[in-house]
């Protein structure tokens, strides 16, 4: 009390005040640090459509203007990392997380394997489609073309006919999420056949960037010798695999066609000499190996140095919990086919009297399960006991931290009309 009487004597210049009654820190209201006044104050400014679910600092900027308590700033970071809300609909604004991670180098040419379809051509002979298949050591690829639309049978029957009979069955297939590679026939042929599928994570083709690379090589190629006469393209389908397998490499320091065969690609016309066949076949076999292995060595090279220019670009990622359990680990709400909502209650928060017309209707508070309290909403009691005549609507739930009366100023309707379950 003789702090407080000495603060009620107005001092020129003192940090601390006595105003109508309240502490003051220039000219700012003192809240103690184990009051429940800081939890509320937190989610007035900070979660309420005021607050706007801000930053850190700009949650602090407005708390400051009229309110102080020791380790204010600490509390508000604390209180806003924790925000479930803030952690789910945010976007980082900083670089990428997580560090470059290639994939493997295979140890056989066509052994692994990407597959991408281009679509969206104008028809030429029919065909407005092409299959895009990438060998991931040699980079050798081959393009099929398809009619739209197709079904993965027809898909499969293509690749047998354009890559299975030159190469033999592959060890794994790597593809995106598209309809026919998630098909239960692709599944289950490809399973048969002892061929191990990867596909992408969805929305990330980075995971197959060597196929959208291919793709994106192909459609320059064919709008150069097709652009005239688009519904040509076909034509230039064999020319344009001619072209990519024949071309030189950076990352493999060679061409697709001299990793595969172990020669320089043939030109046209094209001149051997003779060679007795023993020499010829042990040349062959000697200048293959040698090939295979600075294959794998330039290779591995180029996917070092890949790594190392996007991760200097980026950021090394370790995940910690923050805030409360119940905070980090959300478990979502029951939706039906048609991804409604569906909602069962928890318990009775209130209840109230209504006046419809003549007609005095008994409504009740609900607190659904899985879902926050803010998300409480009236509901006709009758109905309540109709829908749910298995759940217990007799006993009220205990509130914490928060009253009945900022319940109901604070009680809206979903967004969306849910689903009730019964």
């Amino acid at each position: 009390m003789d702090k407080i009487g000495k603060l009620a004597t107005d001092i020129p210049g003192a940090p601390y005040t006595w105003r109508n009654g309240l502490v003051c820190y220039k000219n700012r209201v003192v809240i103690p640090l184990n009051s429940p006044i800081i939890k509320q104050l937190l989610r007035e400014f900070h979660d309420s459509p005021i607050g706007g679910h801000s930053g850190v600092l700009r949650t602090y900027k407005r708390l400051a203007q009229q309110f102080y308590w020791p380790s204010m700033f600490q509390i508000v970071q604390d209180y806003v990392s924790s925000c479930d809300v803030c952690q789910r609909v945010k976007s980082e604004t900083l670089a990428p997380a997580g560090l470059l991670q290639p994939l493997p180098i295979p140890c056989l040419v066509w052994d692994d394997i990407t597959m991408d379809f281009i679509e969206g051509l104008p028809t030429s002979n029919g065909k407005n489609t092409i299959l895009v298949v990438v060998d991931r050591l040699s980079k050798s690829a081959h393009f099929l073309a398809l009619a739209h639309p197709f079904i993965a049978k027809m898909v499969a029957e293509k690749f047998v006919e354009g890559v299975v009979k030159l190469h033999g069955m592959p060890k794994s297939i790597i593809s995106d999420r598209d309809l026919v590679f998630m098909s239960q026939f692709w599944q289950e042929f490809f399973k048969l056949s002892g061929i191990q599928l990867k596909m992408s994570s969805s929305y990330h083709p980075q995971t197959d960037g060597q196929s959208e690379v291919v793709n994106r090589c192909v459609e320059q190629y064919l709008r150069c010798y097709a652009h005239h006469h688009p519904r040509k393209w076909s034509f230039f389908l064999p020319w344009a695999e001619f072209w990519y397998n024949t071309t030189y490499h950076a990352s493999t320091g060679m061409t697709p066609f001299q990793a595969l065969y172990g020669r320089l690609p043939p030109t046209i016309p094209n001149y051997l000499m003779g060679t007795t066949p023993v020499h010829a076949v042990d040349q062959n076999l000697t200048s293959r190996n040698a090939i295979l292995r600075q294959l794998k060595t330039n290779l591995h090279a180029a996917t070092n140095r890949m790594k190392q220019v996007v991760d200097s670009k980026r950021r090394n990622i370790e995940y910690q919990k923050l805030g409360e359990p119940n905070n980090t680990t959300v478990e979502l709400p029951l939706t039906d086919d048609e991804e409604e909502i569906v909602l069962e209650p928890e318990g009775i928060l209130d209840t109230r009297s209504v006046k419809k017309g003549s007609r005095i209707f008994e409504e009740s508070l609900v607190k659904w399960k899985r879902l926050p309290l803010d998300d409480a909403t009236w509901e006709d009691t009758k109905m309540l006991q109709d829908r749910f005549i298995n759940v217990n609507l007799e006993d009220k739930v205990p509130v914490q931290d928060r009253g009945i009366d900022e319940l109901r100023r604070s009680q809206r309707v979903p967004k969306k009309n849910p689903r009730f379950i019964t």
